[in-house]
């Protein structure tokens, strides 16, 4: 490979961790994970890539192969070296030696992480990393980019990342599954609300969030999106994972605890969500009885949309029931019995693996979710 492009290749591959690069502290950097997302060499893409996978790219190109499996550089103290920017995808032929020493704290903090740890060559698959309060030096874009680059750098790697916080801004509401809230009660200290059976008592799923970090509902839910409310956190994080899958915007979903068995229960919880949400609550419920009971309470409610999976097609009574029969076996989304498995872990699971391994879920499925997606968007309009 020519020499300058090498360089490149190095540069660019620690570059793609944020839109600008840095000299470090003097120590090895080796990059011999996956080539983290948006990154070209040459006009090349070599994102998501393995190195050897990168290697027969630029072979492919006309360079040639790299020797070995990673790329290792190491920079004495205080040096620079040359980055070609990136943002969003795109590389900007913008080449420019930046020193560490005239960096912000945040900055810093950023890349001892990133070189320090994440790609240490004593992390491996299975590990877990456990991380108190941190992003204190970043602003808010800062630390939401943090929160999407750990995030898909644990899934990609195979690693668990446990982060203690009282940033909102850390907080995605496409994993509220993820997510554990740690109490102190005369001076016992216990960890509550996994997010498993949402808060039995109140169905304001955000509610212990809110009330940890101390703020108001419109810092973590962004006023802008629609939020539909669904039954429980098995339909939000199926729902949720089809909605990352297909790139679909503007929309937030949000679990609460079932939808009553009897008529008052129905009346309470319908009071309820439209007091959390004011401005055009929406409803997203099963085929069933408990569904059909809440349509009946509020049918001539015009405060409060309730939608029912059926009116996207009948064949769908309950969530499941989008899934082939091939993807229910596959992901243990049923037992022995062919019975629905309800159970959050499961759901959580298949959310993760799924947005990793895209090609794993059937087409019927795919086409499934697209018909109800299609059918949330009309209504949403």
């Amino acid at each position: 490979m020519k020499m300058r492009s090498m360089k490149r290749v190095m540069a660019l591959l620690l570059a793609a961790l944020l839109v600008c690069g840095a000299a470090v502290w003097g120590y090895k950097i080796s990059v011999d994970k996956h080539i983290l997302p948006n990154t070209y060499v040459d006009g090349i893409y070599v994102g998501d890539m393995t190195t050897e996978e990168a290697d027969q790219a630029l072979r492919d190109a006309g360079f040639d192969s790299l020797e070995g499996e990673s790329l290792t550089v190491t920079l004495p103290a205080g040096a620079g070296f040359y980055v070609d920017y990136l943002r969003s995808g795109t590389v900007l032929s913008r080449e420019q030696a930046i020193s560490l020493d005239y960096q912000s704290t945040g900055f810093k903090w950023f890349f001892n992480l990133f070189f320090n740890l994440l790609n240490s060559t004593d992390l491996n698959h299975g590990d877990i990393i456990i991380m108190d309060e941190p992003a204190t030096n970043l602003h808010v874009k800062g630390q939401r980019e943090l929160r999407g680059f750990l995030k898909e750098f644990a899934i990609h790697n195979d690693i668990s990342i446990v982060i203690a916080t009282h940033s909102p801004f850390l907080i995605d509401l496409d994993y509220l599954d993820e997510i554990r809230v740690v109490v102190n009660k005369e001076n016992i200290t216990s960890i509550e609300n996994n997010f498993a059976a949402v808060n039995e008592n109140d169905p304001d799923s955000l509610l212990p969030i809110k009330d940890s970090l101390t703020v108001e509902n419109h810092i973590l839910v962004n006023p802008e999106e629609k939020v539909v409310f669904v039954e429980g956190i098995t339909d939000y994080n199926y729902l949720t994972a089809f909605k990352i899958l297909f790139k679909k915007e503007g929309i937030t979903f949000l679990p609460i605890n079932g939808v009553g068995k009897t008529k008052e229960e129905c009346i309470k919880i319908t009071q309820r969500l439209m007091k959390i949400r004011k401005k055009d609550p929406i409803l997203l419920v099963d085929n069933d009885k408990a569904g059909n009971c809440i349509k009946e309470v509020n049918k001539d409610n015009k405060d409060f949309r309730i939608i029912s999976l059926s009116e996207a097609d009948e064949k769908f009574k309950t969530i499941e029931s989008l899934f082939s029969d091939e993807d229910k076996g596959k992901f243990g989304l049923v037992d022995e019995s062919g019975k629905s498995v309800k159970h959050a872990s499961t759901s959580t699971i298949f959310k993760n693996h799924i947005l990793k391994n895209q090609d794993e879920v059937s087409a019927e499925t795919k086409e499934n979710f697209a018909k109800l997606f299609e059918m949330l968007f009309e209504e949403l309009e």
